[in-house]
């Protein structure tokens, strides 16, 4: 249930609501006059007003009409359109990439492994959502601008955003200038010889349809399409690309990868095959790890609020986890809490808008939460990625002690049920992370990803 690169400075949100001070008041006033809500994970982490984004996010999600519901089921990764976004030099890359950083004193990304330039496109596409009902999807690919025109392909997935535009196909050109994840992602592969293609995920970016949030069937759907997308995209430019897909992602994005990667083992693609996988600091095990750790401290408490709204929400129409919002949380919590979530709003303000998990989730559900049953762990266990298949390529962790978002239990968890199935997992250690607080989450990110791509670039064998 993690994030995406949070743009949500988590620590300056924590200031606000623990606070009594003017800042914190007014953040809450300007809530509840808005119906706000949040915007979590990123790796650089910039906010935004809530009135503009919201009639942007509604302007971008009408310019394409969603497609026929047969047309979309018969064309699956169908390519609607692709906008050439961005196109920079091998030189701007690398001066980007040096300094790329979540926030002033914490480690940059680095530049060790450009040679190219890159373009960078917005695609529209088709996909279907968790019920296989059809929906329009955006995503971002992005090609080196020279060098070979085979190319290999690297699938990245972000982490978790409520704002319906914090999505990789802004490319950081949005009005809030977010979505920078997708931005120094892509162009850190991009720039060392790969094809990129990372998607927006179910109703967020400019797709149609509600958000469907760590749900893993859409995670695949999208993740997968996406690809397809890429492909037809690639054949305009004279490209060709390679059918063994790369798969990663950092946090929420990690579980999207393993997602992919199931489908594209089971031959989901008549294309596309897997090749490896590369999960970041990523909520993998929701049952034994995730929800475990916010009641025993190893999620952050002013984070807890925001993942299991987000995940109630969303999945309840899905699952059907409780019949009103009232048996699950408090009032006024139970009247407002769906509009926090409805894609148009940033993450401050829904931080500051959230109360503390005893003031939000009702006693009863607490305690269902602690010791999951029913439909509740049948939805939980559905969604832990890792299990229930075994990867037959190599598979790398990475995890980082410290991390109060993305618990290394996780990927402790994931090692330990792939290889006790046979499979080949190794769990790369990124060091301690919890000098960085909150934020160190997202600093794992920029451990992790030069490692990632190394170990891509040497042809990611076991």
């Amino acid at each position: 249930m993690n994030d995406r690169h949070p743009r949500l400075r988590i620590a300056r949100a924590r200031r606000d609501r623990a606070g009594a001070s003017r800042r914190a008041a007014s953040a809450r006033r300007a809530v509840a006059l808005a119906s706000s809500g949040l915007v979590l994970i990123s790796l650089a982490g910039v906010l935004g007003a809530c009135a503009a984004p919201a009639s942007a996010a509604q302007a971008a999600a009408g310019r394409h009409p969603a497609p026929p519901a047969a047309s979309a089921a018969r064309h699956r990764g169908m390519l609607i359109s692709a906008t050439l976004i961005a196109r920079l030099p091998e030189s701007a890359v690398a001066a980007e990439l040096r300094n790329a950083r979540y926030e002033p004193g914490t480690p940059a990304l680095g530049a060790g492994m450009v040679r190219y330039g890159i373009d960078a496109y917005r695609v529209i596409y088709q996909t279907v959502n968790a019920t296989g009902r059809p929906v329009r999807a955006s995503g971002l690919v992005v090609f080196p601008a020279a060098g070979r025109r085979r190319l290999r392909l690297v699938s990245f997935a972000t982490g978790t955003s409520t704002y319906k535009l914090n999505v990789p196909s802004t490319f950081g050109l949005d009005a809030a200038r977010d979505g920078l994840e997708g931005r120094w992602s892509s162009e850190l592969f991009a720039s060392a010889g790969f094809a990129v293609a990372e998607p927006d995920y179910v109703g967020m970016g400019r797709g149609s349809g509600p958000i469907e949030y760590m749900v893993g069937r859409a995670m695949a759907t999208a993740s997968l399409d996406v690809l397809t997308a890429a492909r037809a995209l690639a054949a305009r430019h004279g490209y060709q690309l390679d059918r063994d897909v790369l798969a990663t992602g950092f946090s929420e994005g990690g579980s999207a990868a393993m997602a992919l990667g199931r489908a594209l083992q089971q031959g989901q693609s008549p294309y596309f095959r897997l090749t490896a996988l590369a999960p970041i600091s990523s909520p993998l095990d929701l049952t034994g790890a995730e929800l475990p750790g916010i009641f025993n401290g190893q999620v952050a408490a002013v984070a807890a609020p925001y993942y299991l709204g987000y995940v109630l929400t969303k999945w309840n129409p899905l699952y059907h986890l409780y019949s009103s919002p009232t048996q699950a949380f408090q009032q006024p919590w139970a009247e407002r809490v769906q509009g926090l979530y409805n894609g148009s709003h940033q993450d401050q303000q829904v931080l500051a808008a959230l109360p503390p998990l005893s003031r939000l989730i009702t006693p009863a559900y607490l305690r269902l939460l602690r010791h999951p049953t029913g439909k509740l762990l049948r939805a939980f266990n559905a969604n832990s990625t890792c299990f229930g298949w075994t990867p037959r390529v190599p598979v790398r962790l990475y995890a980082a002690s410290g991390d109060r978002q993305g618990p290394p239990a996780n990927s402790v968890d994931c090692q330990r049920a792939i290889r006790a199935r046979g499979g080949h997992a190794s769990l790369i250690w990124l060091g301690s992370v919890g000098k960085f607080g909150l934020v160190g989450h997202f600093v794992s990110a920029f451990f992790a990803l030069p490692k990632v791509l190394r170990w891509f670039a040497a042809g990611a064998s076991r």
